[in-house]
């Protein structure tokens, strides 16, 4: 699983004109250029934490890097998303030495649960794929004292309720029940003041992408209502961390429009 060798072997090409599939600075600074964005950290070479042969040291080094590179383009690294979401109060430490204050925790159901080796048993995927379209584990939405670092003095946890799976031709005929899922967690965590954290890998819109963008934008319509009826926001990771921050500096309790 190492990326090492397609460098040895030359299959990476010298920049992003050459192969923009392995670059993409410019896409780095299109982001830069629009307010209220965070660019995060998925470490330097998609490290899985958990997987036989992998150590503490080497993920503080591959940290390391990430930080550095993202440090060159003036980007301050405050957060990050663990490779097939594999973590542990080891890794978490290194990340808060290294300046990293949040990240984005596992779903508490047993099919999301990820280690060494991907749960990706026949039975894992398919109850996954239900909860997709039919919600058969809550609502997963979360109040703030949820978030709480998850080591002393360490890490805010935001975890995942929902990943925004692609349009798929085969269950197209259910795209409203999936859409409807997602929508009934949102407008759950407005009501109640949490939040609710979707997300998806860029490449997941890549096939059928005019019909994955219009599913989008009908949640962000969604999201419109829920803004305007329960004051409900729109924040990154790093927003969310230090407001938990600022209330736990102050002792302040409580929750607020979800997110």
């Amino acid at each position: 699983m190492s990326p090492y060798p397609d460098i040895e072997q030359g299959r990476i090409g010298p920049d992003e004109q050459a192969d923009p599939i392995h670059y993409g600075r410019s896409l780095i600074e299109m982001i830069q250029r629009y307010p209220e964005q965070e660019i995060s950290t998925h470490t330097f070479s998609h490290f899985y934490c958990r997987e036989p042969g992998q150590t503490v040291e080497a993920f503080r080094a591959d940290l390391q890097a990430a930080i550095r590179v993202a440090g060159g383009v003036g980007i301050k690294t405050e957060s990050i998303i663990f490779p097939r979401n594999q973590v542990s109060p080891e890794h978490l430490s290194v990340c808060k030495e290294l300046g990293i204050d949040s990240y984005r925790g596992n779903e508490p159901a047993w099919m999301y649960n990820y280690d060494a080796g991907e749960n990706n048993s026949r039975s894992a995927r398919l109850a996954r794929l239900l909860d997709s379209y039919v919600g058969i584990w809550g609502n997963r939405t979360y109040a703030r004292e949820q978030m709480r670092p998850a080591i002393a003095g360490g890490m805010y946890n935001i975890p995942s309720s929902r990943i925004l799976r692609p349009v798929s031709k085969k269950l197209r005929a259910l795209e409203w029940l999936r859409l409807r899922r997602i929508k009934s967690q949102m407008s759950h965590a407005a009501r109640r003041g949490e939040m609710m954290h979707l997300w998806w890998h860029p490449h997941n819109f890549g096939a059928a992408l005019d019909e994955n963008v219009a599913f989008l934008r009908r949640i962000l319509d969604h999201y419109r209502v829920l803004q305007e009826k329960y004051g409900m926001r729109s924040m990154t990771m790093r927003e969310v961390a230090r407001e938990l921050a600022a209330e736990g500096s102050r002792g302040v309790g409580g929750e607020t429009s979800g997110a």
